[in-house]
């Protein structure tokens, strides 16, 4: 079941937008042949928070949510499923999970290029 909202690619504003504002943020950082890449949908959150927020650096830009556009946003872990399915090779199946830094490091066979404070 998708989320039934409209929304667009730019080049010029990365992320995706609505007629309403950005609805989903997308980045990526390249370090010591290192990528970290993430995806944030705006399912249904404070979107007072947002008005100390550049979207991108345009000035003017709007923020928005699936239930900001009268959506109903599902819970994270359902919206998380979906975009495993999405995302995921034929045959193959993405699992959504949370990770900490290390444990992502160290999935990937390299050591954090950070050091974590003593708990």
């Amino acid at each position: 079941k998708g989320l039934q909202v409209e929304a667009t690619w730019s080049e010029e504003r990365p992320g995706l937008w609505t007629t309403d504002g950005k609805i989903a943020a997308v980045g990526l950082h390249v370090s010591r042949k290192v990528a970290i890449h993430g995806l944030a949908l705006n399912l249904s959150p404070d979107l007072s928070h947002y008005r100390f927020i550049v979207p991108c650096g345009h000035r003017g830009g709007q923020v928005t949510s699936v239930k900001g556009l009268g959506g109903s946003a599902p819970p994270v872990s359902e919206a998380a499923e979906g975009y495993a399915r999405l995302f995921s090779l034929p045959g193959r199946q993405l699992l959504p999970e949370r990770l900490s830094p290390v444990e992502f490091f160290h999935r990937q066979g390299i050591s954090p290029p950070f050091q974590m404070p003593a708990s």
